[in-house]
């Protein structure tokens, strides 16, 4: 699993890899440097979160909105399933 977001967060994650196949380093400490990496997007998420925290509105609002483009977005797929089902014309 930790491997998987040094994919994301380590640009040196083929090296960390290797090092983690040759048993190289601990797990503890490949860990701990992961988060290392992940914490600075982790801040910068936990305060977004916050301001969205402190303004009930503003989260609805883009809530309603994804809604919709997801209601849109489900109608479009459907209606070429139907199509290619031959259920509708």
């Amino acid at each position: 699993m930790a491997y998987a977001f040094h994919k994301i967060y380590n640009p040196n994650w083929q090296k960390r890899c290797e090092e983690c196949k040759a048993g190289a380093l601990g797990c503890v400490a490949c860990k701990k440097e992961l988060f290392a990496l992940m914490e600075p997007e982790l801040a910068a998420f936990n305060a977004r979160r916050k301001t969205f925290e402190n303004d009930k509105a503003q989260l609805t609002k883009i809530v309603n909105e994804g809604k919709e483009k997801a209601r849109a977005n489900a109608s479009a797929t459907l209606t070429k399933v139907k199509k290619v089902m031959r259920i509708i014309k």
